[in-house]
C-alpha cells in the first residue's frame, strides 16, 4: 500500500508517527503528574486529620480509664486540638456534631452556632455535606471553594472529615488546592521544553537523513532513465 507514495512522502509520514507519539505520551505523562499531585494533596490532608483524630482517642482513653470523667475529657481535647497548626501555622481543625453545631473552630463567630446552612459560592452546603459523608461512610473528603485571602474569587478546597462515634462528634480540616496548578504548570512547562528541543532535534536530524536517502536514490533513479533511453 506504502508502495504508491515515494519514499520522501513515506519519510515524511514515518517523522510525523514519531512526532504524533511524542505528543502523546507528553500529554499522558502530563495527566499522570497532576493527578498525582492532586492524590499527594488528598493524602496529606487526610494523614493530618488523623493524627488530629489521635488526640480524641487519647483523652476518650482517659475517660474509659476513669482519670477523667466525660466532660474534662471533651474540655481537654478541644484545648489541645485548638493549638494545632500545620502549614506554617496556616492551617487549623474543627469539631462539629451531626447538628451541625460547630463544637470548635479557629473562628469564635462560627463557634457553637449551628452551620447547617453554610454554603459555598455553588450553593453547596459544606457542613450537611460532611455530616452525610460521616453518617454514610465514617470519614471521606467533601470538595468545595471558599475564600482566599489575597484572591479575589473563591478558591476550590478540599476538607477531610471523620467521625468519631464514641462522643458523636466529626474532626476536619480543609486545605485549599490551587498550589497545584503552580506546581504544574511549573512541570508542564518543563515537559513542553524538553519536548520541543527533542521535536526540533527530531526533525533536523530527519531531513539530513531523509536527504542522505532521497537523494541518492533519485540520482540513481535519473542514471537508470538515462540508462534505458541509451
Amino acid at each position: 500500500m506504502l508502495r504508491q507514495y515515494t519514499i520522501q512522502k513515506r519519510f515524511v509520514l514515518l517523522l510525523t508517527l514519531v512526532l504524533a507519539g511524542l505528543i502523546i505520551l507528553s500529554s499522558i505523562s502530563l495527566s499522570k503528574a497532576y493527578q498525582s499531585l492532586l492524590e499527594q494533596k488528598y493524602s496529606a490532608n487526610k494523614q493530618v486529620v488523623e493524627t488530629a483524630y489521635g488526640v480524641l482517642t487519647h483523652f476518650h482513653k482517659q475517660q474509659t480509664d476513669g482519670v477523667l470523667n466525660e466532660e474534662q475529657a471533651k474540655s481537654q481535647a478541644i484545648d489541645v486540638l485548638k493549638t494545632l497548626r500545620y502549614d506554617n501555622n496556616s492551617n487549623y481543625f474543627w469539631l462539629n456534631d451531626s447538628g451541625p453545631v460547630m463544637l470548635m473552630h479557629v473562628s469564635a463567630a462560627l463557634t457553637g452556632k449551628n452551620v447547617g446552612d453554610l454554603t459555598d459560592v455553588e450553593g453547596t452546603k459544606i457542613f450537611v455535606e460532611m455530616v452525610k459523608i460521616v453518617k454514610e461512610q465514617g470519614e471521606g473528603f467533601v470538595p468545595y471553594k471558599w475564600n482566599k485571602p489575597g484572591f479575589d474569587e473563591p478558591i476550590q478546597k478540599i476538607s477531610f472529615v471523620k467521625g468519631f462515634s464514641p462522643w458523636k462528634w466529626m474532626i476536619g480540616s480543609g486545605t485549599y488546592i490551587d498550589d497545584i496548578d503552580t506546581i504544574f504548570a511549573s512541570q508542564r512547562n518543563t515537559l513542553l521544553a524538553y519536548a520541543l528541543l527533542i521535536v526540533i532535534i527530531i526533525v533536523i536530524l530527519g531531513y539530513f537523513i531523509g536527504r542522505s536517502i532521497i537523494v541518492p536514490t533519485l540520482e540513481a533513479s535519473n542514471l537508470m532513465k538515462d540508462i534505458a533511453q541509451g
